[in-house]
This record gives structure tokens, sequence and C-alpha cells, in this order.
């Protein structure tokens, strides 16, 4: 997942969780924090069955619905601004492991 004010003036577009994480491929809803507006698995009081189905809900049909909505608009993007959409996509989530700080311990 990256953060929204990673993609600058791309990130009005795209679907986002609460603390403002647009997912990417390879993602998993589970590990992000979305509005499941009635459909948390988590919630309380619900049936064991219930949760189940609901999780099967997330899985199978809401969460690739958002996954599309990304590829989506990513593709809208590209066609919209071209080479600089998609160096910037690329630079963002292609991004390399953070550099270590202070000394290096061997």
């Amino acid at each position: 997942m990256i953060h929204e004010s990673e993609l600058g003036e791309y990130a009005k577009g795209f679907p986002r969780d609460l603390a403002g994480h647009v997912p990417v491929h390879g993602d998993c809803w589970r590990k992000m924090r979305f509005d499941l507006a009635g459909m948390d698995p988590d919630a309380k009081g619900i049936s064991a069955d219930e949760r189940a189905r609901r999780i099967e809900f997330l899985d199978t049909v809401w969460w690739p619905q958002v996954l599309a909505r990304v590829r989506d608009e990513r593709q809208r993007l590209e066609s919209a601004h071209g080479e600089s959409f998609i160096n910037h996509w690329e630079r963002v989530v292609n991004r390399g492991a953070e550099e270590p700080h202070g000394y290096e311990v061997e």
C-alpha cells in the first residue's frame, strides 16, 4: 500500500482507507483500515456464520472491485498524463526499503 500523499496531484481518484492508504497489487484489505459499511467481520454480536459470510464477500466481491478501481484509475492517469504519471507510479510503488539511519552494527 502507498499513502495518498506519495501520489501527490494524482491521488484524488484512487480508493483509499481511513488512514489515506491506496492499495496496490498484493495488498490485503485485512491489513488496511477501510470503512466496511455494515460488512465488518469483526462487528460485535454477529454469528460465526455471518462473520464467515462477510469475509467471503469481502474477499471475493468487494476487494477485487477495490483493486479494479485502482487499476482503472491508474490506466486513466496513464492515458491522460503519459510518461510523467507512469514514472511517478513506478517510483512510488517500487521504491526500495528506506536507508538505515545511524551506525550500522556488524
